[in-house]
């Protein structure tokens, strides 16, 4: 019994896994899209939102805020991954999920 568990627990961590890998891939190509239409690189998007003079006080806040709610989010959906380590390192050299990110709405 503890065996057919256990298998299920890896399947449903699996397809977790599985559906961060195309959450991610999508989030990737809106990004890379954004990119082109407003013609700018990743380089100068990164300096440009990690300044914090571009943006008033009230602004800035908001980006942490969300930032952190980011952060939040990735960490509980990688809480049903086997290697979350592995995982988040995974994505981290990707450059999917890392302190640049733009939120748009």
């Amino acid at each position: 019994m503890n065996d057919e568990k256990f298998e299920e627990d890896v399947q449903r961590r699996e397809l977790s896994l599985r559906e961060l890998t195309i959450n991610m891939e999508r989030l990737e190509h809106e990004y890379a899209k954004l990119l082109g239409e407003h013609g700018i690189t990743y380089e100068q998007l990164k300096n440009y939102i990690n300044n914090q003079e571009n943006f008033s006080p009230a602004v800035w806040q908001v980006i942490q805020a969300e930032k952190k709610k980011l952060s939040l989010k990735l960490d509980l959906a990688l809480q049903g991954v086997k290697e979350p380590l592995k995982v988040k390192k995974t994505l981290n050299e990707q450059g999917s999920i890392q302190s640049h990110w733009l939120f748009v709405r």
